[in-house]
């Protein structure tokens, strides 16, 4: 016996049903906005603009996160979180971080303004300081893997800031930097438990 067109486009529909699960996940809160400008109040020098990045990886998910808040004493707080795909830790998470934190600075402003990018990643802190990092990676490697590309992705921008300067966050950053760790952490929950993983 033969199934009629309708009784076999109803058998596929129901086999597609659960493969497209959507869910919403804010990331930002009304919240976390009021939390971001008040936190320009603590800013260590009002002379800058800081950004403050962040990066986590889930392994149940295969993806990564990657988050900014940049803070200006005369400016709005702008905080990103993206999910990330096509790297694999959290460590790669943090460097496209800071490529998407620069690279939303307009490019009148880099010329013009003072920034601070404070990481969490010293080794990263202390090879573009010491200049290591330009040095290698100004041009890209022959056989470059993920983080080569990302590492002479963020050289390449930073060429086009006047005054940028790369830190590890002290004691004074301590609340910047819980809330993008904060952030970032409730948003791969929310998403992690819409996957129901």
């Amino acid at each position: 016996m033969t199934k009629s067109i309708w009784q076999r486009l109803k058998d596929n529909v129901r086999g597609v049903k659960g493969k497209f699960k959507r869910a919403y996940v804010p990331t930002t809160t009304p919240e976390e906005v009021a939390l971001a400008n008040s936190l320009k109040a603590t800013l260590p020098a009002d002379l800058a603009t800081y950004i403050y990045v962040g990066g986590l990886w889930d392994v149940n998910l295969n993806r990564g996160i990657a988050g900014y808040v940049t803070l200006a004493v005369n400016e709005p707080a702008e905080q990103v979180a993206t999910l990330t795909t096509g790297i694999s830790s959290a460590y790669e998470a943090e460097l496209q971080a800071m490529i998407a934190g620069l690279s939303a600075v307009e490019l009148t402003k880099r010329q013009a303004g003072h920034f601070v990018l404070v990481t969490p990643l010293e080794d990263f802190v202390r090879n573009y300081n010491d200049f290591s990092l330009a040095a290698q990676y100004t041009d890209l490697p022959e056989r470059a893997t993920s983080t080569d590309r990302l590492y002479h992705d963020f050289v390449l921008l930073s060429a086009t800031f006047r005054s940028l300067r790369v830190t590890s966050p002290a004691k004074k950053d301590s609340k910047q930097s819980d809330f993008i760790a904060h952030k970032l952490s409730r948003i791969i929950t929310a998403y992690r438990d819409s996957r129901g993983k």
